[in-house]
């Protein structure tokens, strides 16, 4: 079952490279507003999401426009060995590189309780049910 996983991620991973600029920006933009259109964003108050990396879905998008809609927004960061924390961030211009190249912020000025989270968007590579 590993080994079937792992032959997974990898074909996954080389169509997602086979994805022009172009398409990925627009795919990202496609999913950046199906996410703002459902009914569990539009409730969410604070909202927990990735600061995408070159290869993901581009959620600058959505980041903006969460911040522009009033909710409070946080990324991940890393604080410590297997550690991390909800960053709360006011601008996408304070994303900036951190651990393994992903953006956050350089330091952690505001944390927001998990259990203040309504809203998490994670990146995933292949899901099956």
């Amino acid at each position: 079952m590993m080994e079937e996983k792992k032959a997974l991620r990898r074909r996954v991973r080389d169509l997602r490279k086979s994805i022009s600029e172009q398409e990925r920006r627009r795919f990202s933009s496609i999913i950046a507003k199906k996410i703002l259109g459902t009914e569990i964003c539009r409730r969410a108050q604070v909202v927990m999401a990735y600061a995408s990396t070159a290869a993901e879905v581009e959620l600058d998008e959505f980041l903006g426009e969460t911040l522009q809609l009033g909710k409070r927004l946080a990324v991940p960061y890393i604080c410590g060995d297997g550690l991390m924390e909800a960053a709360e961030i006011l601008d996408t211009a304070e994303l900036a590189p951190g651990f393994c190249g992903i953006r956050t912020v350089s330091r952690a000025r505001s944390v927001i309780p998990p259990e203040d989270i309504d809203l998490i968007i994670v990146p995933g590579l292949a899901f099956t049910s």
